[in-house]
């Protein structure tokens, strides 16, 4: 399991946000370094791929909200932009 931690205006109707958080190992607390992870937005349902660092952070700057974001163990090194 996965534990995600972020901030950012989620639920702002026009606007867009700086998004940064960091995934970690749930139980653990251990920073999940290479993490895939999704930023969605609510309303047309694109998607925003980002990997997480060395340290479990990432961060997005000018995402458009309201977004929900989710995140996963990448099994391979690239990057999805």
């Amino acid at each position: 399991m996965i534990a995600l931690i972020g901030s950012g205006p989620a639920m702002a109707s026009s606007a867009t946000a700086t998004v940064r958080g960091a995934a970690y190992l749930c139980g653990s607390n251990l920073p999940l370094a290479g993490a895939d992870v999704r930023l969605t937005n609510l309303q047309d349902h694109r998607a925003i791929m980002l990997r997480s660092d060395a340290r479990g952070r990432f961060v997005r700057v000018g995402v458009d909200a309201p977004f929900a974001a989710a995140a996963q163990p990448s099994t391979d090194r690239y990057i999805i932009h």
